[in-house]
């Protein structure tokens, strides 16, 4: 039977509502078309499973908690991917072939030790749901501002003045935004 995650904060906040299939599950199904989410949530991946190309109808990508580094440029190949869980790994730089799966509406990266957001995210039309939490990410690239189907957006973790703060509210009036407290600092 299917096992399903929601351990994911997208989850929680009911942005994504797909019963994800564990990978021992998802493998014993003859017709791959019927599988629409799996997790690897806690695997221990150091790189990408190849065999997940087989399940051409994935909506949600669980590779939540485990030791990425990059992703491969074929993941674009999931065009009807909504939601891709991509936290607590090791990913440094987000690889800019991500921005090619339009249908996102949930995009988790938080806890990787990113080095910035690549510019080209405003690609991702129907984002509703960004968590950036704690990657170690210094700004935000201004065409986020162009997203504005965004609802929720977490970016605590992240050093910024008290008038960046009021640029972002403003820019995205109808987003819930995450920020933790600003510093002192002038810009």
């Amino acid at each position: 039977m299917v096992g399903l995650s929601v351990g994911s904060k997208a989850q929680i906040h009911k942005f994504d509502s797909l019963a994800y299939w564990t990978w021992e599950d998802a493998q014993t199904v003859t017709d791959k078309s019927v599988v629409k989410a799996i997790t690897f949530e806690k695997q221990k991946l150091e790189k990408f499973p190849e065999e997940l190309f087989e399940f051409t109808h994935l909506r949600g990508l669980n590779l939540g908690k485990n030791k990425l580094k990059t992703l491969p440029e074929n993941i674009v190949l999931f065009d009807q991917l909504e939601f891709l869980y991509l936290n607590k790994n090791k990913i440094e730089v987000l690889p800019y072939h991500i921005y090619h799966l339009n249908n996102l509406v949930g995009l988790d990266v938080s806890r990787n030790k990113l080095v910035a957001l690549p510019v080209g995210i405003s690609q991702l039309t129907e984002l509703r749901y960004l968590d950036v939490w704690d990657t170690g990410i210094s700004g935000l690239p201004s065409d986020l501002k162009e997203l504005q189907s965004l609802e929720y957006l977490d970016v605590r973790g992240m050093t910024y003045s008290p008038k960046f703060l009021e640029d972002w509210y403003a820019a995205l009036p109808k987003t819930k935004i995450r920020f933790d407290p600003p510093c002192n600092c002038k810009n």
